[in-house]
């Protein structure tokens, strides 16, 4: 009888410690999927919706603001274009000018020669992976648990729970080690289509400039456009900290939509609905 049970001791824990590995082994690919998926969805323009309320000590909503605008590519660099406030359309007065800063930007794009405007794009794409760096060093920043299968919109995803390592020591471990997640990857694609992380202490940004404070929130959501790409469907950040000597406490959910595909040149090549 303890043979039997210490065989079923010892099957358990190796079949923990192969979910463990093949967990963190999907994370790793799909760190390197998103390489080529930031890649082509930097080619997407789109417009973005931004619902963001303050509150106050107590938790009651003191103010509330709407915006929409649309973003744009203009000679490879890109624009943001306000059309919308507290959902209606801007006054004529406000419109004017958002069109003639737009006409501007356009005709400013228009004059740029094919060598500035490669720089641009050269620039933009350093940016992009400037900011893509920290998402290099999850793999080794967390313990991963595989936490079954799911389905998010009609698709096959695994779920998985991304503990922080209390011993990391890496770059961004003051974010890292203090932030834990819920993570959705599509199983075709290998991309993370859902991730929900809460932070589990205060985490300082800068030398005192700005601190996020426990139990803070973020959820990310993508979508399939145009069968080629995952892109932002909706994000929702629950905040609550402080940035400098100011106190705030808000949310603001943005809803991401109308995709357009566009060429190096700016020029519209088609519309995609999103999903």
């Amino acid at each position: 009888m303890s043979r039997i049970l210490l065989t079923a001791v010892s099957l358990l824990v190796i079949s923990s410690a192969s979910a463990a590995e093949s967990a963190r082994d999907i994370v790793v690919k799909s760190v390197s999927a998103d390489h080529n998926n930031m890649r082509i969805a930097s080619h997407y323009t789109f417009r973005e919706r931004l619902v963001e309320k303050e509150f106050d000590s107590t938790g009651r909503a003191k103010s509330s603001k709407e915006t929409a605008q649309e973003f744009l590519f203009l000679g490879g660099k890109p624009y943001e274009h306000l059309i919308e406030k507290d959902d209606k359309p801007l006054p004529p007065d406000q419109a004017k000018k958002e069109q003639a800063k737009l006409d501007k930007a356009a005709a400013e794009a228009a004059r740029l020669t094919d060598a500035e405007r490669e720089k641009r794009l050269a620039d933009n794409e350093r940016q992009r992976q400037k900011e893509r760096e920290i998402l290099k060093r999850v793999p080794d920043a967390y313990d991963f648990k595989l936490l079954g299968d799911g389905q998010l919109d009609g698709r096959n995803c695994w779920m998985i729970l991304a503990d922080p390592k209390p011993g990391y020591r890496g770059k961004d471990a003051g974010i890292l080690r203090n932030l834990k997640g819920k993570i959705w990857i599509d199983q075709a694609d290998y991309q993370w289509v859902r991730l929900e992380s809460q932070a589990l202490n205060d985490i300082s940004f800068g030398l005192f400039i700005a601190r996020l404070s426990k139990g803070s929130s973020f959820l990310y959501e993508l979508s399939r456009v145009n069968n080629e790409v995952w892109l932002p469907k909706v994000v929702t950040v629950k905040i609550n900290g402080r940035a400098l000597v100011k106190r705030f406490n808000m949310q603001q959910d943005i809803t991401f939509s109308d995709y357009r595909k566009y060429q190096s040149s700016s020029r519209m090549v088609g519309v995609v609905e999103q999903p």
